[in-house]
C-alpha cells in the first residue's frame, strides 16, 4: 500500500483496507501502551542489575572452568534463541564455559531478544523460510554457519513449526561436517511428531496409549461415535493449528447436539482431524534430552495448555520416576541411534481397584513432541550438569551389553533443587490488571482481585522469571520494551489479527482475519 493512498484514507477505513477488526488494534495499541508505562520501572530495574555485577561477581564459574588446564572449550551453535528456551541454553553453554554462536529467524526485521545476551559471542539472523526459501536452502544458511563458526555442537530449540527443516539440515551438517547436532533423523522426527504414526508406533511396544482415528469426514466421525461403547472422545486439527482453548468432549449429551458441533467443522480430506479417546485426569509434560539412545537429562511438571507456570516434579517422587522409567523404555526399545530432544504429554488418571478399597494411578502416553520443551528452564541453578548431557553427543559412542532389560540411565541430569518459573507480565496482566477490569464492571469479586494479587506477590518473591537473570538482563528489558511493542505494531500494519500470545516463545499466535 503506498504512502499516497494511507495519507486519503480516515482511521476507520484504513483498518478495514488492512483486513483487521478495531477490537484487534485497541488490544495491541493497549499493550504497546503497558510497555510505555511500565518502561521506566523496568529499565531502573536494568541498571539495577548492571550495578549488582560490580557487587556480586557471575563469571566465577566460568573463569575457574576456562582457567582449567584440562577444560577444551567448545563452540556451540544454538538456533531459536529468541525462546525462552534457546535463550536459557545459550546462558547454560556459556556458564559452562563455552562459546556460544546464536541465531534464530527475525520477522517483520524485529531484533529478537536473545540476540542482546552476553552469553552470545555472535548473532545469525536468518532467512524465513518462505518463498523459494526452503528447507534446502536453509540448511545451507546452517552448514555456512557451522562452517565459518568451526561450530562443534548444533542445539536446535527452533520449535515444533521447524523440527522436519531442521532434521533435514542435522543430516546435511553431519554428513558434510564434524559438527554433532542435537536433533533426531528425518524420519523419526516426521514419526514422533505426527500423532497418528506416533501412537500406533507406541502401541507396538505395548505402551499404554489413548484409541486414536484419522478422520476426514463427518460421516467417519458419527460412524466412531456410534460403534463407540461408551467410550467419549475429543478433537483437533492434525495441523496442530485451531487447537481449542476448552476441550470439547464427544458425544454430547444429546445427539442433536453431537450432529451441531460436528456439523461446525472445517473437516475432508485435505483437511483431516484427529478423534482421540477422552481420559480425564491431569497432563503432564516432560523433557528429556536423549544421546544415542541414552537418557541423559530429565524433569517432568504440570502442563498447562499456555505453558507460562512450570512447576517442577521433584526427581525423586514417584510419578516422576514412573515417567522418566516409561520415556528410557520408549527409547530403548524404539532404538534408533536417538540423539535429540524428546518431550512427552502423558496423562494420568485415576481408575478404582478390583476389590474397590483404591485408587490406583494410570499413565497414559498421549503425544510426542520431538523439541525443546519449555521444561528445560526448571534446570537453571544446575546449568553444568545439563550442559554436560548435550556435550555428551561429542564423546565417543559407546555400546553396552545387556541381558535385555531395560534400567534407568546412571549418569543422568536432574534438577537438584525445586524450581518454578513464571512471565511477570503475563501474571501482570492475568492475575492483575484484567481482573481488576472485571471487577470495575462487575463481572468478578474483589475477593478474586486479592488472590490474584497475593498469588502475583508469592511468584515475585519465590519463582523466577523465564527471562531474567541479573548477570543478563537486557534481553528481558528488550523483550518487553522493543520486541514486543515491535511484534504488536507488525501485525497491525500486516493485518494479522493474533488469538493468543506466547510468552515463553516470543510469539504471537496470528491469524488472517
Amino acid at each position: 500500500m503506498s504512502s499516497a493512498r494511507i495519507s486519503q484514507l480516515s482511521p476507520r477505513r484504513l483498518l478495514s483496507s488492512l483486513k483487521i477488526s478495531d477490537s484487534q488494534v485497541l488490544q495491541s495499541l493497549f499493550f504497546i501502551l503497558l510497555s510505555f508505562v511500565f518502561s521506566a520501572l523496568d529499565t531502573t530495574i536494568l541498571f539495577y542489575s548492571y550495578a549488582l555485577q560490580i557487587l556480586v561477581s557471575h563469571n566465577h564459574d566460568r573463569r575457574r572452568i576456562r582457567a582449567s588446564p584440562r577444560f577444551v572449550p567448545r563452540v556451540i551453535l544454538v538456533t531459536g534463541v529468541g525462546t525462552s528456551r534457546g535463550l536459557a541454553l545459550a546462558r547454560t553453554f556459556y556458564l559452562a564455559g563455552h562459546d556460544v554462536v546464536g541465531a534464530d529467524f527475525e520477522p517483520s526485521r524485529i531484533p529478537v531478544n536473545g540476540r542482546m545476551s552476553r552469553s552470545l559471542k555472535k548473532f545469525y539472523s536468518l532467512a524465513l523460510l518462505r518463498g523459494g526459501h526452503g528447507a534446502a536452502a536453509y540448511a545451507e544458511e546452517l552448514l555456512e554457519i557451522v562452517r565459518r563458526e568451526k561450530v562443534h555442537l548444533w542445539v536446535s530449540c527452533s520449535g515444533v513449526s521447524f523440527t522436519i527443516e531442521d532434521a533435514i539440515a542435522k543430516e546435511v551438517i553431519e554428513r558434510r561436517t564434524e559438527c554433532k547436532a542435537i536433533q533426531l533423523s528425518v524420519k523419526l522426527t516426521n514419526m514422533l511428531q505426527t500423532q497418528p504414526l506416533f501412537i500406533k508406533h507406541a502401541s507396538k511396544l505395548d505402551l499404554n496409549v489413548p484409541d486414536l482415528h484419522l478422520v476426514s469426514s463427518r460421516s467417519t466421525v458419527h460412524k466412531i461415535l456410534h460403534n463407540s461403547d461408551r467410550t467419549r472422545y475429543t478433537m483437533r486439527s492434525v495441523s496442530r493449528e485451531n487447537v481449542p482453548l476448552q476441550v470439547t468432549v464427544l458425544p454430547r449429551s444429546t445427539m442433536s447436539e453431537t450432529y451441531q458441533h460436528v456439523a461446525g467443522i472445517d473437516i475432508s480430506a485435505k483437511n483431516p482431524w484427529i478423534l482421540q479417546q477422552y481420559i480425564p485426569g491431569v497432563k503432564y509434560s516432560t523433557y528429556a534430552v536423549v544421546v544415542h539412545d541414552e537418557v541423559k537429562a530429565f524433569v517432568a511438571y504440570p502442563s498447562l495448555h499456555s505453558q507460562v507456570h512450570l512447576e517442577m516434579l521433584p526427581s525423586d517422587a514417584a510419578l516422576s520416576k514412573a515417567m522418566l522409567e516409561f520415556t528410557t523404555e520408549f527409547v530403548a526399545r524404539t532404538a534408533q541411534n536417538m540423539t535429540g530432544h524428546l518431550s512427552f504429554e502423558f496423562l494420568v488418571g485415576e481408575k478404582v481397584t478390583a476389590l474397590g478399597k483404591s485408587v490406583e494411578k494410570t499413565l497414559n502416553l498421549m503425544e510426542c513432541k520431538p523439541e525443546a520443551d519449555p521444561g528445560l528452564l526448571l534446570f537453571r541453578g544446575n546449568e553444568l550438569a545439563l550442559a554436560a548431557a548435550y556435550l555428551s553427543a561429542l564423546e565417543p559412542v559407546t555400546y553396552r551389553m545387556t541381558n535385555g532389560n531395560v534400567g534407568l540411565p546412571k549418569a543422568l541430569a536432574v534438577p537438584k533443587q525445586s524450581m518454578s518459573i513464571y512471565w511477570h507480565a503475563n501474571d501482570l496482566v492475568s492475575l492483575l490488571l484484567h481482573p481488576a477490569l472485571r471487577v470495575l464492571t462487575g463481572a468478578q469479586s474483589l475477593g478474586s482481585l486479592a488472590r490474584g494479587l497475593v498469588q502475583f506477590l508469592q511468584h515475585i518473591l519465590f519463582w523466577r522469571d523465564g527471562s531474567y537473570v541479573y548477570w543478563d538482563p537486557l534481553p528481558w528489558w528488550w523483550s518487553y520494551h522493543v520486541q514486543w511493542p515491535g511484534k504488536f505494531l507488525a501485525s497491525i500494519w500486516e493485518g494479522k489479527g493474533w488469538s493468543e500470545i506466547d510468552v515463553g516463545n516470543s510469539t504471537i499466535i496470528t491469524k488472517e482475519n
